[in-house]
């Protein structure tokens, strides 16, 4: 999935795909889906975002832009030098709705990949008269 958000005047496309946790994690050494939550949490609360929160959200920005762009500079420093200020709330939510389709996919994949493992241990068990 990609979206394409402007940020300082500046057009910038994210792009979220089932590679993101393993990217992020590779990146960042931490869990992109218990951050994710985390983060989301602190949004449904409303009010000031923790240290943690803020650093999750440029943290996947800077993922996403990095998949959907892969010229911007490798460190997620330098590309977010690139712009002033923004405010959080500007962009955080069209971010978290990315995540969230992708995560969506991602959950569907494993679900049905469980429900295919628990098929075939129910094939092999009436096969063997249990």
């Amino acid at each position: 999935m990609e979206k394409t958000i402007e940020i300082d005047g500046k057009k910038v496309t994210f792009k979220s795909t089932a590679s993101t946790p393993m990217r992020y994690r590779t990146l960042f050494q931490s869990d992109l889906l218990k951050d994710s939550e985390q983060l989301i949490d602190e949004v449904k609360k409303g009010g000031e975002f923790t240290d943690q929160a803020l650093q999750t959200f440029m943290q996947l920005a800077y993922v996403m832009a990095k998949q959907a762009d892969p010229d911007i500079p490798d460190s997620p420093e330098e590309w977010l030098d690139g712009f002033e200020m923004f405010s959080i709330y500007n962009i955080l939510p069209d971010l978290i709705q990315l995540w969230l389709g992708s995560k969506k996919t991602i959950e569907a994949v494993m679900s049905d990949s469980d429900d295919s493992k628990k098929n075939k241990i129910r094939k092999k068990k009436k096969k063997r008269g249990r």
